[in-house]
């Protein structure tokens, strides 16, 4: 690294800057390639903070914690692969993404990083249509991830405010009939033991009220509070919302139905967000004038979705079997088909991924019923 390098200043790009889609982190020891990151990102409205080492990517994060990171493996001094641990290690950025930049032939570089926590990785030298295509898929999940913690934490709030709506006139309740008793205690009448049982049930009820209610609350941000089990037609909707964004990308969107009304054992939120993950990637690997496919199929105790399209760039060279005219050949999966893989997992599903090298990439996801 030349003495002009190590003086480089770090600064933001892009002419669409105003119009800002998120913010980046390129790190590269090779200014010349941090600076067609910021060209060719900072074009697309992203805001892009440029560091030429690892110590200098750390400054930057610990001044604003970007969206996504582009992280250079080879770097003198601290490499990719240290800065991804200390990333990781800290809480206010281990959940950021994390890209690896990797020399094409690097496989176990690749392999190293996926491990180390990196999401996704992209060899140099990168095309364009590659590197967007992976950075707007990692972007749009970060922005799909703060939408859903945002809709949480207004439902907790929510919750909150209407335990205490309820709770007031029960409050109240209690309280009129502890002083009617107190007032009554002289006469040692039916009517006076008839108000303290009343006020033991009314505590009683308060009290259920408030544990049940305040535990409803607290877990409203977790998992297994939500919907269960999920409807064909509910299914369907979580795909078919996906239309618009891929018609506004000129992308033609055909989706199929399910023959039957089946329900799906998982609980909404998670399968939402399995959904969206899917359909992210296909349409920011999609390019205009390709076609997005989805057929839904019921079988005896799952649910298919078939989603399919144009093959990604980088992807043909993962084929396992399979060949390019017969049966697709099921692929390896790269980083963030790793993800994926994992989020059906946990829903108790298993997902595939087929395709032709230069053809159709094909995302099969099966659903218990």
């Amino acid at each position: 690294m030349t003495a002009a390098e190590s003086k480089t200043e770090l600064r933001f790009a892009g002419p669409m800057a105003r119009a800002q889609r998120g913010t980046l982190l390129a790190v590269d020891d090779r200014v010349r390639n941090v600076e067609l990151l910021q060209s060719t990102l900072g074009a697309e409205g992203y805001e892009v903070v440029a560091a030429t080492s690892g110590a200098q990517a750390l400054d930057c994060v610990a001044l604003k914690v970007p969206d996504l990171i582009l992280l250079d493996v080879m770097m003198p001094g601290m490499d990719g692969f240290e800065v991804c641990q200390r990333l990781k290690r800290d809480p206010r950025t281990a959940d950021v993404a994390v890209i690896f930049l990797s020399a094409a032939g690097d496989k176990d570089s690749i392999i190293r990083g996926i491990q180390m926590g990196g999401v996704d990785y992209v060899t140099k030298p990168f095309t364009r249509e590659e590197l967007l295509a992976r950075v707007n898929t990692h972007v749009t999940l970060k922005h799909l991830l703060d939408r859903n913690r945002s809709l949480l934490q207004a439902r907790h709030r929510l919750v909150a405010e209407e335990i205490e709506d309820m709770k007031r006139p029960l409050r109240a309740i209690t309280q009129n009939l502890g002083e009617l008793s107190r007032k009554l205690e002289p006469m040692g009448n039916g009517v006076n033991k008839l108000l303290n049982e009343t006020l033991t049930i009314a505590k009683d009820a308060l009290g259920h009220l408030s544990r049940e209610l305040l535990g409803w609350g607290s877990d409203a941000s977790h998992e297994p509070s939500t919907e269960f089990p999920v409807s064909s037609k509910q299914l369907e909707e979580l795909i078919g919302k996906w239309y618009l964004s891929a018609r506004r990308r000129r992308i033609e969107f055909k989706m199929g139905r399910l023959a039957k009304d089946v329900s799906v054992a998982c609980h909404l939120s998670p399968l939402t967000y399995l959904i969206d993950l899917l359909m992210a990637s296909a349409v920011n690997m999609s390019s205009p004038g390709d076609i997005i496919e989805v057929q839904l199929k019921a079988a005896d105790k799952e649910v298919i979705i078939s989603i399919s399209y144009a093959m990604p760039a980088g992807d043909g060279d993962r084929t396992l079997d399979g060949d390019s005219v017969g049966e697709p050949g099921w692929l390896e999966p790269a980083a963030l088909d790793l993800q994926l893989v994992q989020e059906s997992e946990r829903l108790g599903g298993r997902l595939r991924m087929g395709g032709h090298p230069g053809g159709r990439k094909l995302m099969v996801l099966s659903l218990p019923v």
